[in-house]
């Protein structure tokens, strides 16, 4: 009798395996509270681990780990305080967050010390660490205490148990030295006993976390510890200040494969985006927002200068739809087809306002999806033209720089004589977003900027002292897709939350209305 190796169905091949990969972005954070922001791993095999390999140092008290459960990377940290240094879920009520297992161990509501949940360990020979992904800063030499309580259980005297750990961490995350305290090796009548620690930190350790050590040398009858406490204590956990971070992050599954994920946490005080944009004290500010089953052309500014479809040179314009759906966080949307628009006319009230000032120092800003276009020559978002006979001149506009040609322009040309002063984006538009978009002007000792920001990022600016100060032409109206009836000049889509300033918005103004917005450049 004889066997052929050969035979033997594909024993000698390898399966091929599909990437791992890392997906998502983080949320941005607000100073002084805490924070969680997860990323997704897919295709990944067995446990994995995750470990920053470059980037900017995260707030005291950081916490990155992977949940193995849900297959997620976790960067959270906490609340900011000062002098402390505060245990996320020390008493597991939040279950297992916060904290990585070793072989063995199991947050359950079983027989618990204190409280309703614990960490119980079993089904596990020999030791076993569960660790903190509470991790603070420490120096050669601290010295600091901890404990945990320890219910040991029904095994016999001496056969399992469990104590308290510090561990300390390199710069990498590796734990270079560990601390133990008494193990709890015994529980007459199911009592509850402390396993305290007392440690001082080697040289070489960069961080600190608190940990349990779950012990068995025989019987597999589970144990428990709970309610970890310490004082470790840094100048101060988490942020209480604007800040992005800048990371890189390597996580790797059970294979040894490895995806590496890079981006930003950005730390920033985010308000409402009305509440942002009113800040500022715009002249107007139109929503467009959904009242009542209609687009409503209030103006939110306070000044009292409601828009209203208009006639223009060229003809009748009817009103936009309303668009359910909003474009930005919080709002709803107008829908503009090529022969309908908003506008606010000379003579009525509040116009004068909108001419802004001579001194040329203004903004405008507005939500917008990337339109169709609908005629053949360039397509106006919002102007304010310079003479009610001429369509051809404008006090300023924010448009595009051509047919077919998503470029965004800012900019006006010189009342009539066509003198352009304008900035374009050296990009075009993709279709189907949405953008947040901001056109400034200013003019300090003579010499006038104009600026572009798309969400939040400056794109395009030109600096000019030939640039004249412009007069602004009290005939011409100023219209929102315009001017209408008018195909060579009409777009069809959807804008919300048109605004104008007469005054200019900072570089910083810009970044917190398109975060406030949820379209800020990351």
């Amino acid at each position: 009798m004889s066997a052929r190796l050969y035979d033997r169905p594909d024993l000698d091949q390898r399966e091929g395996r599909l990437a791992l990969y890392v997906t998502g972005s983080l949320p941005n954070a607000m100073p002084s509270q805490a924070y969680e922001g997860r990323l997704q791993i897919t295709n990944s095999v067995g446990a994995c681990t995750v470990r920053q390999i470059d980037g900017d140092t995260l707030p005291p008290g950081h916490r990155l780990y992977v949940d193995q459960a849900s297959r997620q990377v976790v960067l959270a940290w906490p609340a900011f305080q000062e002098n402390a240094a505060p245990i996320a879920n020390p008493g597991f009520e939040d279950g297992p967050t916060g904290w990585e297992a070793g072989a063995g161990w199991v947050i359950a509501t079983e027989n618990p010390p204190v409280g309703l949940w614990a960490a119980g360990y079993n089904n596990n020979q020999g030791e076993s660490v569960i660790s903190s992904t509470s991790r603070y800063a420490v120096y050669a030499g601290q010295r600091t205490s901890a404990k945990c309580k320890v219910r040991q259980g029904a095994s016999a005297e001496g056969n399992a148990g469990a104590s308290v750990l510090l561990e300390y961490r390199d710069q990498d995350g590796q734990v270079v030295g560990r601390v133990e305290g008494n193990r709890v090796m015994s529980a007459s009548k199911n009592r509850v006993y402390d396993s305290d620690v007392v440690g001082t930190a080697p040289a070489g350790a960069a961080t600190i976390n608190i940990a349990g050590n779950g012990i068995r040398y025989r019987e597999n009858k589970i144990l428990f510890v709970d309610a970890f406490e310490w004082d470790h204590a840094v100048a101060a956990a988490g942020v209480n200040h604007e800040v992005t971070y800048a990371i890189t992050l390597l996580v790797s599954d059970s294979l040894g494969r490895s995806a590496r994920w890079e981006g930003r946490v950005v730390v920033a005080v985010i308000r409402d985006y009305a509440t942002e944009v009113l800040l500022d004290a715009p002249v107007a500010y139109w929503k467009l927002d959904d009242a009542l089953g209609a687009v409503s052309f209030a103006d939110s500014s306070g000044n009292g200068i409601s828009a209203r479809t208009i006639r223009t040179w060229a003809g009748a314009a009817t009103e936009p739809l309303m668009q359910r759906g909003p474009l930005r966080t919080g709002g709803q949307s107008g829908w503009f087809d090529g022969i309908s628009n908003i506008g606010v006319e000379p003579g009525s009230g509040g116009f004068s306002r909108l001419a802004i000032s001579p001194s040329g120092r203004f903004a405008v800003e507005c939500v917008l999806e990337t339109p169709t276009f609908l005629g053949n020559s360039t397509p106006y978002i919002l102007r304010k033209q310079a003479e009610a006979s001429t369509a051809h001149y404008e006090d300023y506009l924010l448009g595009f720089a051509g047919n077919q040609t998503f470029q965004l322009v800012f900019g006006w040309t010189n009342s009539g004589t066509g003198s352009a002063r304008h900035v374009t984006a050296p990009f075009p538009l993709e279709a189907g977003r949405i953008y947040h978009v901001l056109g400034v002007c200013d003019v300090v000792d003579g010499v006038v900027t104009v600026s572009l920001y798309i969400n939040g990022e400056l794109v395009a600016m030109r600096d000019d002292s030939s640039m004249q100060q412009l007069p602004i032409d009290s005939a011409g109206a100023f219209t929102v897709n315009a001017p209408q009836n008018w195909g060579a000049w009409s777009f069809s889509g959807r804008i919300s939350d048109i605004a104008l300033y007469a005054h200019p918005l900072s570089a910083a103004r810009a970044l917190a209305h398109a975060r406030a917005a949820g379209l800020a450049a990351l």
